[in-house]
């Protein structure tokens, strides 16, 4: 906001919501606790929905009496009984939706702008389609979800920002393929630490039979008309990127040195 950059956050009707029902089913089960969970609700989330009890951001502007029994089918579906705590809840959740603008438009607002970024959410080898049971995220971590809006909005100049760090790391349980204690440096900014839901960082070796599989997997999903790869945290270790390794043909590789933009260029 002190640069004056665009502070408005438009959602798409059919985004899924989290309510604090699912908040507190991440949190509590212990089947998840053991196969990981950031404790956002967000799996929670999805996995509720694949029931008949769905909740979407153009339900947060409906009528309030139909959000209110959709809120409490949710709640209900949790197993929640108590009809005093159930509304506790719910007054919580309904006074941060009254505090809220929404703006809620579907895919055509984008066509409002020249040009559009896509963020990637996670790692590839997260996606709940190509990663290793049950220790995924319910998402698609690919490029799958903008080449759908790229097809729907008719656009062809796609430009791909691959990024990898120059080693391994996963946040939490499940499978690593080399993972050892790696002596960082210069890693004071690191944002994924230990925490009672996801627990530890875990860091290896960059696995580049790994990589190449999870480019490949990506690359199934669409054209692009530039490919790039973004190597960071390359202060952090003394490790060169060895892009004879690297089986995908990239236009541009970059290298990062530091958090900071002037330390971002071309190493290949």
């Amino acid at each position: 906001m002190e640069k004056n950059g665009n502070t408005e956050l438009h959602i798409h009707p059919l985004a899924k919501v989290t309510t604090p029902f699912d908040v507190w089913q991440n949190r509590t089960n212990a089947k998840n606790l053991e196969h990981g969970t950031c404790g956002k609700g967000i799996g929670a989330t999805m996995k509720r929905h694949e029931s008949p009890y769905k909740l979407f951001a153009a339900d947060l502007i409906a009528p309030r009496a139909m959000l209110i029994e959709k809120l409490k089918g949710i709640a209900y579906y949790y197993g929640f009984i108590d009809e005093a705590q159930v509304n506790e809840a719910l007054n919580d959740f309904l006074n941060a939706v009254d505090g809220i603008d929404w703006k809620i438009d579907d895919y055509t607002y984008l066509n409002s702008f020249e040009n559009l970024i896509f963020e990637g959410s996670q790692g590839i080898l997260l996606d709940m389609d190509h990663g290793v049971f049950p220790n995924v995220t319910y998402a698609h971590t690919t490029s799958k979800n903008a080449y759908e809006i790229c097809q729907l909005l008719k656009i062809e100049d796609i430009e791909i920002y691959y990024v990898t760090r120059i080693y391994s790391t996963r946040h939490g349980s499940g499978w690593m393929s080399n993972e050892k204690e790696l002596v960082l440096k210069n890693n004071k900014e690191e944002t994924c630490i230990f925490n009672e839901y996801q627990k530890e960082f875990r860091f290896g070796e960059l696995d580049y039979d790994l990589l190449n599989y999870a480019l490949l997997l990506d690359g199934a999903y669409g054209t692009v008309t530039q490919k790039n790869l973004v190597v960071t945290c390359l202060d952090q270790t003394d490790e060169q990127f060895k892009k004879e390794n690297i089986k995908t043909e990239f236009d541009q590789i970059y290298g990062s040195y530091s958090p900071y933009s002037e330390d971002f260029k071309p190493i290949f």
